[in-house]
């Protein structure tokens, strides 16, 4: 087995080479890119390696729970047109949208429960074709970002083993959509025509329709945008996320006190948000604290700092205030998991595709950065909590407590660059 680990890292080693001695123009050019497609080679090979030496057992642990895949997809869409009256917490045009996908593909259902659509030909087909179409169309706008630059391609190919992209396939959770969408709004809601702004309000809207935290991109549309079109965007997006609620049955009422009901209890789980992050603390120093009241007034602050940074500060690279953005999704959402992280790849494409300068301040955004998208250990292990138990995994503290780093040197950033004015107008690219 050893020797086998040593080839490993031999074939490894000359891959490198080859690579770096091809790439000395790049380095030059956007040093900051090519030292995250670097360390993300070295996590893949590393990770391939402690795969090899435990027999497959630390790959099995970066994932949620292997014996569950893909099922947020598959749990999602069974229940017709009755998702409410069943405790599902997706807004109206998502559970529409799985109503739809269910009425094609329950007919096939025979045995063994709804794990067992998985195995099917068309429940495989109808996940992995949806997958496939948004992964590509996710490409596609970071190809469209980068200006097809020659690093383009590999970036997008070793983003396809990043921890969140992984994640997010292998829960089979509709993020991946949320984010797409979201990101089509950014590629257009700043154009010169009229026609396109108004389609990126049409793709925000279905991005919080199906996840409702992107309606905080809103700000960006109150900072550059009149009243008459500010109210116009509300209105699509409006419409989007109620409109779908006709067609189904109960109530958006329903909706709402299933969300909440499931935030309750999702509570005191060691989450990726603000009251995951507390419940961390309380466990690690035994504290004693209301952590639902206390995360709840946390939400508050930072959404209100956040929100007056966008609308007021300026002098500031795009990348940094959609950093700041998807960070608040992250942390004040209700219920933030692993593959919350998949937001955060629109301000790291944005970041390196800007050809940041290699400083210290870029190589510790890049490092923060890093800490979302390689592979870590995720072994979990229960631990005594509020009279219960909680599942805590081994990569927790470093990524809850780079998030924390990454929010507070954005806004420090944010605002030390409005008082210095330490950017052009070019290299701000200001939104």
């Amino acid at each position: 087995m050893p020797s086998i680990g040593i080839k490993l890292l031999n074939e490894f080693r000359a891959l490198m080479f080859t690579f770096i001695s091809k790439m000395k123009f790049d380095f030059k050019s956007n040093p900051i890119l090519l030292i995250f497609i670097a360390v993300m080679i070295l996590n893949f090979a590393l990770v391939i390696f402690a795969g090899v030496m435990t027999r497959g057992l630390f790959i099995r642990s970066i994932f949620f729970y292997p014996d569950d895949s893909f099922m947020d997809f598959f749990n999602s869409i069974q229940y017709g047109r009755d998702p409410y009256g069943k405790g599902v917490i997706y807004p109206p045009l998502m559970g529409l949208l799985y109503g739809i996908v269910g009425f094609f593909v329950m007919p096939f259902l025979n045995t063994g429960g709804v794990t067992a659509l998985r195995l099917t030909p068309v429940g495989a087909m109808s996940f992995f074709m949806i997958t496939t179409v948004f992964l590509l169309i996710g490409f596609k706008l970071i190809e469209k970002k980068s200006d097809r630059s020659k690093l383009s391609f590999v970036y997008c190919a070793i983003l396809l083993f990043s921890y969140p992209v992984l994640m997010v396939v292998e829960r089979g959770n509709n993020i991946l959509y949320a984010a797409v969408f979201l990101g089509l709004f950014l590629s257009y809601y700043n154009s010169n025509e009229k026609w396109c702004r108004y389609l990126s309000y049409l793709f925000l809207g279905v991005s919080i329709g199906i996840k409702l935290f992107p309606a905080i991109f809103l700000l960006l549309v109150f900072k550059n945008r009149e009243k008459k079109e500010l109210f116009f965007a509300i209105l699509i997006c409006t419409f989007l996320f109620i409109a779908p609620a006709i067609l189904l049955e109960g109530s958006i009422f329903s909706w709402f006190v299933n969300l909440s009901t499931f935030s309750g209890q999702e509570a005191i789980n060691v989450n990726y948000d603000l009251s995951g992050f507390l419940n961390y603390l309380s466990i690690m120093f035994h504290l004693n604290f209301d952590v639902v009241a206390v995360g709840f007034i946390l939400r508050l602050i930072v959404v209100s700092i956040v929100a007056l940074v966008i609308l007021f500060i300026k002098n500031v690279q795009s990348w940094k205030l959609i950093g700041l953005l998807s960070l608040t999704l992250l942390l004040c959402g209700s219920v933030s998991r692993c593959y919350t992280f998949i937001y955060l790849l629109i301000p790291l494409t944005m970041f390196l595709f800007s050809n940041p300068k290699l400083s210290i301040l870029n190589v510790w955004y890049i490092c923060l950065f890093l800490i979302f998208f390689v592979l870590l250990d995720g072994t979990a292990s229960l631990v005594p909590y509020a009279n219960t138990f909680v599942w805590l995994t081994a990569d927790y503290p470093l990524r809850a407590f780079a998030s924390i780093l990454l929010l507070f040197t954005l806004l420090g950033d944010c605002l030390y660059n409005q008082q210095h004015a330490t950017y052009s107008e070019a290299e701000t690219d200001e939104i």
